[in-house]
């Protein structure tokens, strides 16, 4: 929370400054990284707001390079409120910019976001094959974060495919890489899918244990979409092991969050397991 703060505040002091010398270009990259920042915290209107005049600007300028990192800003607002159809097109149109621009690191990015996207709508074929040249490419230019996002996105469409030990190789392999380069985010998504393997092979235990840990990271964070998911799995994981006034309480608390990060995943799935622990099923 306190790096999320001060991140904020020396972002706003930065726009300040870009205002005060009329950098049009440091006004838009401050723009972005204010809207970085509330996307972070969940706050989705205010980074859409944020991200929306970043690129009205970048525009203004002629910015081909702002004009593309805007545009997947915005589709990364979209995708996170599960607006799938507005966040496809927003990645495409990024995706396109970076290809002519020869950016081959940003393209690499795009095509795993699209990726997801394809993968949260069902489309797994699609999906993969887009993980695939994204993971190519990312071997390709060393680009280790890249890697291991991919690897966590392929880990997961392999649990969902029902291979917990493939799965799990990858999650390992994805937690390895992103712990290498610092990444904590990274670090708390690989935990927490670690943690769902884990209760699936019936060690709650351990489970458990990995889903404190990736808890944890994202409450330094001060991610709330991301310690509502942790809270619902813990939750999950508390039912398993008969435990239902704590199951409860992990779900209440993971909806609260959810709500207060508009996180309509949480939001529609939260009132259902809430319902199911306290009818103790």
């Amino acid at each position: 929370m306190r790096l999320i703060c001060a991140a904020h505040q020396h972002h706003i002091q930065s726009l300040a400054v870009s205002r005060s010398r009329n950098d049009h270009q440091g006004i838009a990259l401050s723009l972005r990284n204010l809207g970085s920042v509330a996307l972070i915290r969940g706050e989705y209107a205010q980074a859409t707001t944020l991200f929306e005049q970043s690129l009205c600007l970048a525009r203004a300028l002629g910015d081909s390079r702002g004009i593309a990192l805007a545009l997947y800003s915005l589709g990364d607002v979209a995708h996170h409120q599960g607006d799938y159809q507005p966040a496809t097109t927003l990645f495409a149109e990024s995706l396109a910019l970076y290809r002519a621009m020869g950016n081959r690191w940003n393209t690499a990015w795009l095509l795993n976001k699209l990726g997801e996207v394809a993968q949260y709508q069902g489309d797994a074929d699609r999906a993969l094959a887009l993980y695939r040249e994204s993971l190519t490419l990312c071997r390709e230019l060393g680009n280790r974060e890249g890697m291991a996002l991919v690897l966590h996105n392929l880990g997961y469409e392999t649990l969902q495919q029902g291979d917990l030990v493939g799965a799990q190789a990858l999650h390992q392999e994805s937690l390895a890489l992103f712990q290498a380069t610092g990444v904590k985010w990274g670090s708390s998504l690989a935990l927490s899918l670690l943690g769902v393997v884990a209760a699936l092979q019936g060690d709650l235990a351990w489970a458990g244990c990995l889903q404190e840990h990736s808890l944890t990271l994202w409450r330094a964070l001060d991610c709330k979409r991301g310690m509502a998911l942790a809270l619902a799995r813990l939750g999950e994981v508390a039912q398993q092991q008969g435990q239902r006034q704590r199951a409860l309480m992990f779900q209440q608390e993971s909806l609260t969050l959810a709500w207060a990060a508009a996180e309509r995943f949480g939001i529609a799935t939260g009132p259902r397991r809430l319902g199911r622990h306290a009818c103790g099923r």
